[in-house]
């Protein structure tokens, strides 16, 4: 069971600024949406649906993602939108990580929580 309170949807401007915990994107952040696709993939499997998906939930702080590793963690977001209808205020997933900024990042999470919903 993942525990989708955990997700974080709310970050600002200012925390961004302040580079407090919600706004530095990191392995805590990383891990904590591999573990969401994982448990959704899972559920959706479960329910007959074909997900393919590659998430990762080990990320140290000392890790430095890679183009690749990246791509696969925001693939899996998008492999799970696509599975099933979302609601019409659940956000796109982006384009890509780079430029990633605190808005895409709560809507990564924002769509991890639509799909338990």
């Amino acid at each position: 069971m993942f525990d989708f309170s955990t997700l974080i949807t709310d970050r600002t401007l200012e925390d961004v600024a302040a580079r407090n915990e919600k706004g530095s994107y990191n392995a805590t952040d990383l891990n904590r949406v591999g573990a969401a696709v994982k448990y959704i993939a899972e559920r959706f499997s479960g329910y007959g649906y074909a997900v393919s998906v590659s998430p990762k939930a080990d990320w140290s702080e000392s890790d430095t993602p890679t183009a690749s590793q990246m791509e696969t963690y925001r693939g899996n977001i998008a492999s799970l939108r696509a599975v099933i209808a979302v609601m019409a205020a659940t956000p796109e997933t982006p384009e890509t990580m780079r430029a990633l900024n605190y808005v895409k990042a709560n809507n990564i999470e924002r769509i991890l929580q639509d799909l338990d919903t």
